[in-house]
């Protein structure tokens, strides 16, 4: 009875204790990309003045010697591509140079830093109509677009020598999140005839910040109860083989399940999504059943080996099955209710929460029986 109390009694600490560390928001787990993201954007804020200060400085260099005629064009394209970056603090910023070609009526870039566009390295002398196309076509929301004609805006607005900021949306390429960018640019002109922009960005706000919402919020909330109900009675079941470690295994298994279920309710999820993308992971979800369906089959094999040499283990092993098999069911049964986003988008984190714990739970038979045809060989050969 105390046994049991204790499970019971560790049950509810973890339960309480997932929940005030998500809805708290103590332990973040962003990927590292966005929390690099929102720190440079934060250390722009924090610093604006001063960066906007060291770009204008170094465009207005940059600019100048062409401007004042002091290299010629080809020396020029030269130096800028050998001083691409200006850094400030521990972060980099990027140099970019466009040139009109007024007998085309196009806006070549000279040089652009990697992109989602052109993700390899830098890209050279690009015709900005096609670099544009490439980039608005990574678009991550339906309700964002990508500013395509920010650089026409900057050459019709452009000065030389003189400064000046201008701010659209763009997408980051590192991260793929979309965000607002200000560019300070200044115009230059070579005594030749070529001119153009030249301009140095940073980002200033992450428009998908306000969309990242927990799992914990997202999930069926019923089925989320059940699954971890369901849990807490495999773990009675494991205490009640009554063997040396009984509750050592029981703490274990319920430590275990629910700590991976704090690390998946505490994920972030984008809710700009479409009902098209949910149904298509909802499907993909459905059709991975296949793999554990063949694997459950395999465990089933494994379950009368150790029946036949465990059958305490068997006991614990054949609960986990059951459990792994309930954990399916979850995932194949369909309501009728789930015609609205908002329910699909939860469906998919319910299904993908439930597969991912079946298949956890004959991860550890399988762990089992390798673990008892490994002792029962050595205990075999031992005796001879």
């Amino acid at each position: 009875m105390l046994k049991t109390f204790i499970v019971i009694f560790t049950y509810l600490i973890i339960v309480i204790s997932i929940y005030i560390l998500i809805t708290n928001k103590i332990v973040d787990n962003s990927s590292d990309g966005f929390k690099y993201l929102n720190k440079r954007i934060e250390f722009n804020l924090k610093n604006e003045e001063k960066l906007e200060e060291k770009i204008k400085e170094r465009l207005i260099y940059l600019a100048g010697l062409i401007n004042n005629d002091e290299i010629g064009y080809d020396e020029w394209i030269e130096f800028i591509r050998n001083h691409p970056t200006l850094k400030v603090g521990s972060y980099k910023y990027f140099l970019v140079a466009h040139e009109y070609v007024a007998n085309s009526k196009e806006i070549v870039t000279i040089m652009a830093p990697p992109t989602f566009a052109y993700p390899n390295g830098y890209s050279y002398n690009t015709l900005w109509s096609e670099w544009s196309t490439n980039e608005s076509s990574y678009e991550i929301s339906g309700d964002f677009n990508v500013e395509k004609n920010h650089n026409e805006v900057m050459l019709r607005k452009g000065k030389i020598n003189i400064p000046q900021t201008l701010s659209y949306n763009r997408i980051d390429h590192d991260t793929g999140q979309n965000v607002v960018k200000n560019s300070t640019y200044v115009k230059w002109i070579s005594k030749d005839g070529h001119e153009g922009i030249l301009y140095i960005g940073y980002y200033i706000k992450n428009l998908n910040a306000h969309k990242q919402t927990k799992y914990l919020d997202l999930i069926f909330k019923a089925d989320l109860a059940f699954t971890s109900v369901v849990l807490l009675v495999t773990s009675l079941i494991i205490l009640s083989t009554k063997t040396k470690y009984s509750i050592y295994k029981a703490i274990m298994f319920l430590l275990t399940t629910h700590l991976y279920i704090f690390h998946f309710l505490n994920t972030d999820d984008s809710i700009s999504s479409d009902i098209k993308t949910e149904i298509a992971q909802n499907n993909d979800i459905n059709s991975s059943i296949l793999g554990v369906t063949f694997l459950s089959g395999v465990n089933i094999f494994i379950m009368n080996f150790i029946y036949e040499n465990n059958r305490e283990l068997f006991l614990e092993i054949s609960s986990m099955f059951g459990v792994s098999i309930l954990l399916l069911f979850v995932v194949i049964y369909k309501s009728l209710s789930k015609n609205y986003l908002s329910d699909l988008i939860s469906a998919r984190i319910t299904n993908q929460l439930a597969f991912n714990l079946a298949v956890f739970l004959n991860a550890v038979i399988i762990i089992n029986f390798l673990l008892t045809n490994v002792f029962y060989i050595y205990k075999k050969k031992f005796k001879k």
